[in-house]
């Protein structure tokens, strides 16, 4: 049986997949380990600058009786036992090549894992439990709230009351979300009259001071009406306050005297039948 040293002569491999190891010029079985799922792929350790490392047997026998001209990165089982590392059984393939190879002889399902999507139900071997087109989705749905958010963050709080009509129309639908190309094409004008309506707005809500003399007039005059408006709407609820003081005070006069004229031998029966009324 032929045999081959291999990693610089620390391993001597055999064709039926025995590896010993070289320790003083002695050739004797080496201990291998199982590893990978299932614990099926054989391993021999070795030590190098003070590191331990970990080869597997397969690899070993292909790299030691296998040509492999194109540089292949994977060695490949063909009967689908990994525990079989005779150079009969193995063989160098690519990736998608071992892959294929596992799903055509059952050595690998692909959906043993999958469970059922928690939004759609399509099966999905995520960690998340989510499929990938939901997913997708849900990352759609949150930038365009991010953005709508942003929008009204930016012009959702401005005072509209600083702007004309028209500009104010614009504001609001772009803090609802629209682009100025929908605004525009919902109005029928261009972009530039819109994006520069928005945008001297924004300015003159954030800085009165960029208003004209006329919008600032108006606004002056505003304030004004709203101070007005509100001390006599104070005055008129002190008013109610004291009127409504006032009658309860009448209403507990009328009580005195009904409950003092009920049952008084000395008073008249004219008294009795008096209506008292309170002005």
């Amino acid at each position: 049986m032929r045999s081959r040293m291999v990693l610089a002569g620390r391993f001597e491999v055999f064709e039926d997949g025995t590896v010993n190891r070289i320790s003083n010029g002695v050739s004797e079985p080496a201990k291998q380990s199982y590893t990978g799922k299932g614990m099926r792929y054989a391993t021999v350790s070795y030590s190098e600058n003070g590191k331990q490392y970990h080869a597997y047997v397969h690899r070993l026998v292909a790299t030691a009786f296998i040509p492999n001209p194109k540089h292949l990165p994977q060695v490949n089982h063909k009967d689908g036992n990994p525990r079989n590392n005779t150079v009969e059984n193995l063989e160098w393939v690519t990736q998608a090549q071992n892959t294929c190879h596992a799903y055509e002889h059952g050595l690998a399902n692909p959906m043993a894992t999958a469970v059922p999507c928690s939004i759609c139900g399509a099966f999905t071997k995520s960690a998340k439990g989510i499929c990938v087109a939901c997913q997708n989705h849900l990352k759609t749905e949150a930038k365009e709230i991010d953005k709508q958010a942003t929008l009204w963050d930016r012009y959702g709080s401005l005072d509209t009351s600083l702007m004309s009509p028209t500009e104010a129309t614009y504001v609001q639908l772009r803090a609802k979300g629209l682009s100025v190309s929908e605004i525009a094409d919902k109005y029928g004008v261009s972009r530039q009259c819109v994006s520069a309506a928005i945008l001297y707005a924004e300015k003159r809500a954030r800085d009165p001071s960029k208003m004209s003399k006329a919008q600032q007039s108006a606004l002056i005059s505003a304030r004004k009406k709203v101070q007005r408006t509100k001390h006599k709407v104070e005055e008129l609820e002190a008013a109610l306050l004291a009127a409504k003081e006032n009658y309860a005070g009448a209403q507990k006069a009328l009580k005195v005297l009904e409950d003092s004229s009920v049952g008084s031998s000395y008073l008249t029966p004219q008294l009795n039948n008096t209506t008292l009324s309170v002005h």
